[in-house]
């Protein structure tokens, strides 16, 4: 038997049923290729596409053991800090996420504590738990160009549990 596609039967309902308005109308759009077939795109390339990686960065030690990684990704123009599903650091009181300025935290503080100074951090959120993937929202007036590390600091005692240098991918 014969068999009639849907724009092969398209076709003919508008030939019979508007046989006056073919040369008139302007062309109708080319329908999207079935499954089976492939087509050669004739538009620019698209936009980058949300969930770009704009920072990212492994976790090293300081006061505690702290592991995994981190990235900074853009969504529809807000920004993101993830802690990577294998981030680890040990609980300790008032642990909270923070960007540096410095990109090594270590080079710039002193052992044990690795405490940090105020105006040289900006505080994202406290620390949701020692371990497991997080997400922390960061600020749309918070300029990554001066802020290049990550850390994990305990405000109480200020100390450095592990920090992260942000490189661009």
């Amino acid at each position: 038997m014969f068999k009639f596609s849907p724009l092969l039967a398209t076709g003919l309902v508008a030939f019979l049923v508007l046989p006056g308005c073919a040369n008139s109308a302007p062309p109708a759009p080319e329908p999207a290729p079935a499954a089976d077939q492939t087509s050669t795109p004739t538009e620019a390339p698209a936009p980058v596409a949300d969930g770009a990686i704009l920072r990212t960065g492994s976790w090293q030690d300081a006061e505690h053991p702290t592991s995994g990684t981190v990235t900074i990704e853009e969504t529809d123009g807000d920004r993101v800090l993830i802690l990577s599903e294998d981030f680890k650091t040990d609980p300790g009181p008032d642990l909270t996420v923070v960007l540096h300025k410095a990109p090594n935290i270590l080079e710039v503080t002193d052992p044990p504590a690795y405490g940090i100074q105020e105006g040289d951090y900006i505080l994202l959120d406290l620390l949701a738990s020692p371990t497991g993937e997080q997400t922390y929202a960061i600020p749309a007036d918070v300029d990554l160009e001066t802020y290049q590390s990550a850390a994990i600091w305990c405000r109480e005692f200020n100390a450095t549990f592990g920090v992260a240098s942000l490189i661009t991918p």
